[in-house]
């Protein structure tokens, strides 16, 4: 199991525009808005991120229409979407 190392937005484009091989999930949390999860697949040894606030070191959310859109612009093709239960 891969430990998860909170990142900031650019770092995740970053990674992304330099063809990591990413796993993206957009979890729900309990508030209702998602947050950003990715799994690094790219090295032998799994890397997961979560992108989190600049300033707080609390997972960063959005409404599922503004993360999806953000996402488009970076060029992200897929991701999966999981609900809170």
């Amino acid at each position: 199991m891969a430990k998860i190392t909170p990142i900031k937005l650019c770092e995740f484009k970053r990674l992304v525009e330099h063809g990591h091989q990413l796993s993206i999930v957009a979890q729900q949390q309990a508030s209702g808005g998602f947050s950003l999860l990715a799994i690094d697949s790219t090295t032998d040894d799994l890397k997961a991120y979560s992108v989190r606030y600049t300033r707080d070191d609390k997972p960063r959310e959005w409404r599922l229409d503004r993360l999806a859109a953000i996402l488009e612009e970076s060029k992200v093709r897929r991701f999966e979407v999981r609900h809170f239960q």
